[in-house]
């Protein structure tokens, strides 16, 4: 359903679906159609926006993650990668949930 729903939303930007900083309702309705015709459970409007919220959010975090001190990338694992020290002093800050989303 996510690729469904990206890839759907990558072709509405192409159409010139997309408003400054959001998308168009009509950009949103393409997006539940294409869902709807891979899955048998219908998805709504707040639901699909929902969900690009909450990838937009891991991808701040996840960026946040690679470019601060101290964190690496494995490539084969493809895994933010930090000494255990690390770690723990980023769990102090944050709880691991509000580092998902």
């Amino acid at each position: 359903m996510v690729d469904t729903l990206l890839n759907e939303l990558l072709q509405q930007v192409e159409l010139g679906e997309r408003a400054d900083s959001s998308f168009k309702k009509e950009a949103w309705t393409a997006c539940i159609v294409a869902i709807k015709d891979i899955q048998s459970r219908p998805v709504s409007l707040e639901q699909c926006k929902s969900k690009v919220d909450l990838l937009k959010e891991q991808w701040k975090n996840f960026n946040w993650l690679r470019g601060h001190s101290g964190f690496g990338w494995d490539e084969e694992k493809g895994l933010v990668t930090a000494p255990s020290k690390v770690w723990d002093e980023i769990c102090k800050v944050f709880t691991p949930i509000s580092l998902l989303g």
